[in-house]
């Protein structure tokens, strides 16, 4: 499966280069703060929502309200939080400028297999894709730049699947599967790393 991801040896090194030692600089605090799931929730909406912006969409997601309340609960300072979601979206916009067709072909591959399921079936199996597809990505172990890889590749995911639908709604389910994937398989591991905040 990690063929989604790397094609060849050719790939690996031209696609999704990254410095791990900045993503690591960025994302680490040097302390053992523990991240919670409500926290991670925080950061993916507004990151997800700054992003769309920069792309003209103007989207409150289905559960603002929610939002809010997880927003209020972020174990660290507002600066830390503003400062988290910058650097997650320079290192974001960066990615994405150097590797956008690439990520395109993995959205349009994806969004080919999503065509195939009804509305029913989008929630479950769709999700059972999107952990198909980051599984692959983390295939060979976690990295920090792999995270990042797959912030960027559910926003693009998002951004091209709602409007091909003509359908908003998609983002809130992309961001959900990314939330989910976070929380379940990756959090003790970015909390064993140090967590976010810098």
């Amino acid at each position: 499966m990690s063929v989604f991801w790397l094609n060849s040896k050719k790939e690996r090194n031209q696609n999704l280069v990254l410095n791990s030692q900045d993503i690591i600089m960025s994302f680490s605090n040097g302390g053992s703060t523990t991240i919670k799931s409500a926290e991670i929730e925080s950061i993916v909406w507004d990151h997800v929502k700054s992003q769309l912006e920069l792309k003209g969409i103007q989207w409150i997601p289905a559960r603002f309200n929610q939002l809010n309340s997880v927003n209020s609960r972020f174990n660290c300072s507002e600066d830390k939080r503003k400062k988290i979601l910058r650097i997650l979206g320079l290192m974001s916009n960066d990615l994405l400028n150097k590797n956008r067709d690439f990520l395109r072909s993995k959205c349009e591959t994806v969004i080919e297999r999503l065509d195939q399921l009804n509305s029913d079936q989008l929630d479950a199996l769709g999700y059972i894709s999107f952990c198909e597809i980051a599984d692959a990505l983390f295939s060979k172990g976690i990295r920090w730049n792999h995270i990042l890889v797959l912030f960027v590749f559910s926003v693009e995911l998002s951004f091209i699947y709602s409007r091909i639908k003509d359908n908003l709604l998609l983002i809130d389910k992309v961001t959900d599967w990314l939330l989910q994937y976070l929380s379940d398989r990756l959090l003790v591991w970015i909390n064993n790393n140090n967590g976010w905040v810098s």
